[in-house]
């Protein structure tokens, strides 16, 4: 697996990013089972987020709602809730939200951390810029975060063309460093960064990572559920 990462409360720049169009062969994706749904990234314990400059802070939850059709990419949307400054015990709150809580809003994506051929599929969260306040200091969060190997709910790799009814997500950071910082494109013919940044309001970026484990669950289409199924484009 590459391991090229990073990642600054980077749930920020809500980048519509275009997928190119590329040969069918090339492109990995999520499927449906049926096609079109809506489905949850709910953490499973405390999220953390953590600047390489220094600093962090502990959300107690995350949940992240999704929605998309059979493709490598979607709306998204994360509330992470009980968020503190554990050094200041101060709660950390978005513009928008209720005490201790921060939404951000982006899309997901999937893309390679190898190369088509191999089963390292990984996922990516890119989000618009996002305000928050701890201690009376407003900070700004933004960029691209992306995941390690997807994996299935027993700690082993999801492979391709596998009928699940959920997944594991990890995100990865040391020291403040995220483990993942560059991602293959959406051609997988090259690379490119995938930073989240963070910043005190009149500061410079910096770079942020995010620590917790995720599921991905309560898929549903038509009000009824689904499951996933990781694929490459054009390839039954």
């Amino acid at each position: 697996m590459r391991q090229l990462k990073l990642l600054g409360i980077a749930l920020v720049a809500i980048l519509s990013l275009g997928l190119a169009a590329v040969s069918a062969a090339q492109a990995v994706e999520l499927k449906f089972l049926p096609e079109k749904a809506t489905w949850t990234l709910k953490s499973n314990g405390p999220v953390t987020l953590v600047r390489l400059g220094g600093g962090q802070i502990v959300c107690t939850s995350a949940a992240e709602g999704a929605e998309g059709t059979s493709e490598a990419a979607g709306i998204a949307e994360a509330i992470f809730s009980g968020c503190l400054d554990p050094v200041m015990k101060t709660a950390c709150t978005g513009l928008s939200d209720t005490t201790g809580n921060i939404t951000f809003k982006g899309a997901w994506h999937l893309r390679h951390l190898l190369s088509p051929l191999e089963e390292d599929t990984t996922l990516v969260l890119l989000f618009g810029t996002a305000h928050y306040s701890c201690s009376s200091l407003l900070f700004l969060l933004g960029g691209c975060l992306a995941s390690d190997d997807l994996k299935k709910d027993n700690n082993t790799l999801l492979l391709r063309n596998e009928l699940v009814s959920l997944f594991q997500v990890n995100f990865l950071q040391v020291n403040g460093d995220a483990v993942v910082k560059s991602i293959d494109t959406s051609t997988s013919l090259g690379m490119e960064e995938c930073v989240l940044l963070s910043k005190l309001e009149n500061g410079a970026w910096e770079s942020e990572a995010l620590e917790g484990s995720f599921t991905a669950e309560k898929c549903e289409a038509g009000g009824k559920p689904c499951t996933f199924l990781i694929d490459l484009k054009g390839t039954q």
